[in-house]
């Protein structure tokens, strides 16, 4: 017994002596000895879920001499769920962006979707299939409304 407690007896008052010191150094602060919490309210909401619509995100441009005459996607409505005010603000959900540039005159695409909002979520995971038609063009504009092209 007593080799255990004179067994590296130099660190054991060491860390005795840091120990105190440290005490009375966060113990004698008036910060933390005259701290009183406040107090704190927390609101819950509902959980909501509903239907929005499925945005198809595009990247590129169609190649030259084509533009884009249509653009679905399927399922064109996905459920979601979160707090119910922010479900309320939620319009859309959005899938990854499509290359058009490699894109042929009829194709279709496997892609995730995701929703902007961290605290709303799909009610399940889900891959939407995108459809999608060139048809050849003089002009090399894209199909406005539905899509946004990033380049």
């Amino acid at each position: 017994m007593r080799r255990l407690l004179l067994h590296n007896l130099g660190w054991k008052l060491f860390s005795l002596v840091v120990s105190v010191v440290l005490w009375f150094t966060f113990v004698g602060s008036p910060d933390l000895v005259n701290y009183v919490s406040a107090p704190m309210r927390l609101s819950f909401e509902r959980r909501a879920s509903r239907e929005v619509r499925v945005k198809v995100q595009t990247a590129q441009r169609p190649p030259q001499g084509y533009r884009l005459r249509s653009l679905e996607a399927a399922p064109a409505r996905l459920a979601i769920v979160g707090p119910e005010s922010r479900v309320r603000e939620v319009e859309f959900v959005e899938t990854d962006p499509i290359d058009l540039s490699q894109a042929l005159s009829q194709q279709e695409f496997r892609t995730n979707v995701f929703v902007r909002d961290p605290l709303v979520r799909l009610a399940s995971p889900a891959v939407v299939t995108v459809r999608l038609t060139l048809e050849k063009s003089s002009a090399d504009t894209g199909l406005d409304g539905e899509t946004t092209v990033r380049d």
